[in-house]
């Protein structure tokens, strides 16, 4: 009966990866960008929601009779939506008193969205 010996050394028992050391560099490059959960900051609004809890943003319009009768145009988010576990925070606006103001913030969320890597299809 032959016995063959192995070319690998046995410093223990256990299976050594051949990439270790590689695996270990590449475990330290991606520890930097490792992200929990995505969420955005809407200073207008004053609220942090996570962008997976985020169904609908509409651009939206109400009228005001008093103390003087105008309409308002608001950016809402989540409108009409019932409160759920992954959608906690519903029906949630902030309004301004010209159409440009608000055309003009509700622009800047689409852009820090799309700057930050999601697809945001505009037709």
């Amino acid at each position: 009966m032959k016995v063959r010996e192995s070319q690998i050394p046995e410093e223990s028992g256990k299976a050594k990866n051949i990439n270790d050391k590689e695996s270990k560099e590449e475990k330290e490059d991606t520890e930097e960008e490792v992200c929990l959960t995505s969420v955005i900051y809407l200073k207008d609004f004053g609220v942090v929601l996570q962008l997976r809890g985020i169904e609908s943003i509409e651009k939206d319009t109400r009228f005001i009779e008093k103390p003087r009768a105008r309409f308002q145009y608001g950016i809402t988010i989540n409108k009409g939506i019932e409160p759920t576990k992954f959608i906690p925070k519903v029906n949630i606006s902030v309004w301004f008193e010209t159409e440009e103001e608000r055309d003009k913030r509700f622009e800047k969320i689409m852009e820090t969205l799309v700057e930050n890597k999601f697809k945001v299809i505009d037709t």
